[in-house]
């Protein structure tokens, strides 16, 4: 920030620190891990590998179709 034409630091600091002392630390109350990726990694695994069945039932099917003819 500008004041009087000099900088001037702000008291602030960034997301997930805190300001002690006049020096920015790590915030020690905040989780740094996100708790649903393993979930959201498994739950992407199956719904593609039920889109792959599907895909698949469908081919057979027109291939099925097509040798009856």
């Amino acid at each position: 920030m500008l004041k009087d034409g000099a900088c001037v630091l702000d008291q602030s600091c960034g997301p997930g620190t805190i300001l002690q002392d006049g020096v920015c630390v790590l915030d020690e109350s905040k989780s740094t891990t996100s708790p649903g990726m393993g979930k959201e990694l498994i739950i992407g695994v199956v719904a593609a590998f039920i889109v792959a069945l599907i895909v698949g039932f469908v081919l057979w099917m027109i291939s099925r179709g097509s040798r009856q003819k």
